[in-house]
């Protein structure tokens, strides 16, 4: 009879393989739409990689060519060519062409009816930005809103993430500077999740984490920490898309609820 630790390895090892195939899989999917005559996008809505490779449409989730598609070459976490890919060009926080990445200067354009209106980025030194996490947001809770441009001008907004989330009803973490830093939420596979200890809000090393000791938003002394006890503008928490109160240690902070920040894992357990 195999061990448990036998039995785990297997598995591990055929998890691996399987994700080994579906990326060789979904290569060859994004090679076959590469070859495809290009005129079968004017008109429509899309996103481009700076490198002119295609990240997928913006239709329904049941067309190959979708972004919203799990199971084709630019939805699926294990393409390669797919923005959802945390290991990809597109999705990573270090790819050349990522919309994760803060420091690329050549991530996706966002067109809609066949017309550039902006880069998908979360690097705010940028021009014509339109943040990651509004695209995202929009894209997997109102997809139709995104063919609407007018939907996106909050893209010059000084908080365009808390102004659609809040608008939507969203429950979230976002700092006095606007910075999103996580969607409220006791699934921990959700990519924006709080809880989710691999995604760029849960994990201890992202510049975007309450939980990263070195980060501006986790350290004991930056004004817009959730950990310095004597901050004055702590992160915020919406709830239902309406301001709930404070993530912070200063219990002295004026306004609202005080959530600890040493028990908001047990907090959105408990609630969310």
């Amino acid at each position: 009879m195999k061990t448990y630790s036998e039995t785990v390895n297997e598995q591990d090892s055929t998890k691996l393989i399987l994700e080994q195939l579906l990326y060789l899989l979904h290569k060859e999917q994004a090679r076959e739409t590469a070859a495809k005559d290009t005129s079968y996008l004017e008109g429509r809505s899309y996103l481009m990689g700076q490198d002119r490779q295609l990240l997928g449409t913006l239709a329904r989730e049941n067309d190959p060519d979708s972004v919203l598609n799990k199971y084709g070459p630019f939805g699926s976490p294990y393409s390669p060519t797919s923005i959802f890919n945390s290991h990809s060009p597109y999705g990573s926080q270090y790819g050349a062409y990522s919309l994760n990445n803060p420091y690329c200067n050549t991530p996706p354009w966002l067109f809609i009816n066949g017309n550039p209106v902006g880069l998908v980025t979360v690097n705010n030194q940028l021009s014509d930005r339109i943040p990651t996490d509004t695209f995202l947001y929009l894209l997997k809770n109102d997809p139709e809103s995104l063919v609407n441009e007018s939907s996106l001008v909050n893209k010059s907004s000084e908080k365009p993430d808390v102004d659609i989330r809040s608008q939507y009803g969203g429950s979230f973490i976002v700092a006095e500077d606007g910075q999103f830093l996580g969607k409220l939420t006791s699934n921990t596979l959700d990519s924006e999740s709080v809880l989710n200890k691999t995604g760029p809000y849960g994990n201890e090393y992202s510049p975007t984490s309450v939980f990263n000791k070195f980060g501006d938003y986790g350290n004991g002394f930056s004004s817009l920490s959730a950990f310095n006890p004597f901050s004055p503008t702590p992160p915020k928490i919406f709830v239902d898309g309406k301001l709930y109160g404070y993530l912070t240690e200063n219990e002295g902070a004026s306004g609202g609820k005080k959530i600890d920040p040493k028990q908001l894992k047990h907090w959105i357990r408990e609630n969310f």
